[in-house]
């Protein structure tokens, strides 16, 4: 049972979506040629200079890939009647999907990136020497245009619905966005969403308020790499028949390999994942490891040779009481939503569950909901300075009190899944009980509260050191209490008088790092100084 009024922050049955920006980036060929034929089936491959393309159609389908100069990469995909045209040159990575009657082209050049993607009868196109992509899902006609030029520059067309339309153009490293029922950019149903850059971009940059102007330029820089995380798990009714579970949560990418970080009770007991990024791409993800125990987990996708943005990691060591924040996630499921706080406090110790807590919390004002677990907090360069993970709340919902991981943890956390696919420990190796007040005057302690050792683990740390554990075992009521051991008092010079006081000074130190206990032993005080050893098992 989780302490009273603390929510952990993920969403059963939800489905999350995101569209958001990318960045330019010169993609290597990830694919071998490829050509799979089957009747009435057209599939047509030009590679050259040292170019890689693949191309894939089935069901009466058509598709196009076509490859030339050193390290460019064309994906052409087909399913049912659909027609995909992907064309790439000078470096460049270009993808053409299409499905059920939809038409996808995507020609980019100078190592430049273009995707376009089509689904029910839509129509997808995409143009880029900078970078542009353009989705197209709906019954009827359904047209999404993307086109951007220039190094550096960024359009992404997305349109959803019968009848409709959306064009981006994004000239001079400049950036458009049009989201036909998917931002503040849109019309009523058989409407019309345009956003015509740079002009259009920098005329409502222009009429932006400094803090404004931060909101915008954080949210275009992070967005394009905050996932929606959907997992799906088995549980067993009372008559013990198998139940489908859907979940559902946030997390952040953290680097082009595609490691991802996000909350443990996110992704806990989940049978697949799947991860939805900000330019509507999906992923199934592999779970590497987790730190249950600060509720940190790290998850894969394979990205097949697409760039991914990554945020950059902070220093959450020197946040102040007062500083900027942003929280971007999926509340409830609506996709990549931003709120802005400050910061409320930092340095407290949350206890989230009996088992786990977040050390050295920050606290935030910021709107923290269902669904935002997992999912960054920012400051004001667009760094990455925690990982959202609970709230506190009487009603379920925010009360203005939410509380981040510090992102120095994770990065600790992460360094070790990545490098050994476990979570480095320290462990002391003793078993204790919390003795105070009555309990400790019964047994005539000469400390008013501590930990009584019950048992130093047999060639454990403590015991290597000389801690002593209980000889006799007496009964206090319903319980049974080893004593005559050792009554640990401070490590370090922190007073201790629970485990969870120890778990924490622990939570702190390395597998290696020396730790000075102040115990009592009968009557006498002393200091007995161990080295800890990993936790087994970790």
């Amino acid at each position: 049972m989780k302490p009273q009024g603390f929510l952990m922050m993920g969403v059963a049955g939800a489905m999350l979506l995101a569209v958001a920006a990318g960045s330019a980036h010169a993609r290597q060929a990830a694919f071998t040629v490829v050509c799979v034929e089957k009747k009435n089936t057209s599939t047509d491959l030009i590679g050259t200079d040292g170019s890689e393309c693949f191309a894939i159609s089935d069901k009466t389908g058509t598709a196009t890939a076509k490859a030339s100069d050193d390290k460019s990469f064309a994906d052409a995909e087909v399913s049912s009647k659909g027609t995909s045209r992907a064309t790439a040159r000078g470096g460049s990575f270009s993808e053409a999907i299409s499905d059920t009657g939809g038409t996808s082209i995507s020609h980019v050049a100078d190592g430049s990136d273009g995707d376009a993607t089509s689904d029910e009868k839509g129509n997808a196109t995409t143009h880029a020497t900078g970078i542009s992509e353009a989705h197209s899902s709906a019954f009827g006609k359904c047209d999404a245009k993307a086109t951007s030029d220039g190094a550096g520059s960024f359009a992404t067309a997305l349109c959803e619905a019968n009848g409709t339309f959306a064009h981006a153009n994004a000239t001079g490293g400049g950036v458009a966005r049009a989201f036909y029922n998917a931002s503040p950019i849109c019309t009523p149903n058989g409407g019309t969403a345009k956003d015509v850059s740079v002009a259009n971009v920098a005329a409502r940059d222009a009429a932006l308020t400094d803090e404004e102007a931060i909101n915008v330029r954080v949210y275009r820089q992070v967005s394009p790499a905050v996932a929606n995380i959907l997992t799906k798990a088995t549980e067993y009714d009372f008559f013990m028949d198998p139940v489908p579970v859907e979940g559902a949560g946030s997390g952040f990418v953290i680097d082009d390999k595609g490691y991802i970080l996000t909350n443990f009770h996110v992704v806990q007991e989940a049978q697949s994942i799947e991860v939805v990024l900000g330019d509507q791409s999906r992923y199934p993800a592999k779970f590497i490891g987790a730190d249950q125990r600060n509720d940190v987990a790290l998850v894969k996708i394979e990205p097949k040779g697409k760039h991914l943005v990554a945020l950059p990691l902070g220093d959450s060591a020197g946040l102040q009481v007062g500083q900027k924040v942003l929280a971007i996630g999926n509340p409830f499921g609506f996709q990549s939503t931003l709120t802005t706080g400050v910061v409320s406090a930092i340095g407290r110790t949350v206890q989230t569950s009996q088992t786990t807590f977040i050390d050295e919390a920050i606290q935030t004002d910021a709107a923290i909901n269902r669904g935002n677990s997992g999912g960054p907090l920012i400051n004001s360069r667009g760094e990455v300075i925690g990982i959202n993970s609970a709230i506190y709340t009487p009603t379920g919902t925010t009360a203005g009190i939410g509380f981040a991981i510090p992102i120095n943890s994770a990065k600790r956390i992460a360094h070790d899944l990545m490098t050994d696919g476990r979570v480095h420990q320290a462990f002391l190796g003793v078993q204790t009980i919390s003795v105070a007040g009555q309990l400790a005057e019964a047994l005539d302690l000469p400390a008013k509260e501590g930990l009584l050792v019950e048992s130093a683990s047999k060639g454990g740390p403590a015991a290597a050191a000389g801690v002593r554990g209980g000889d006799r075992v007496v009964r206090a009521g319903m319980q049974r209490i080893a004593i005559g051991g050792d009554l640990i008092v401070a490590v370090d010079g922190s007073k201790v008088a629970s485990p969870f006081d120890l778990n924490i000074l622990l939570n702190r130190k390395r597998p290696g790092d020396t730790v000075t206990l102040t115990v009592y032993r009968g009557g006498k005080k002393m200091d007995l100084p161990v080295k800890l050893a990993e936790r087994p098992g970790s």
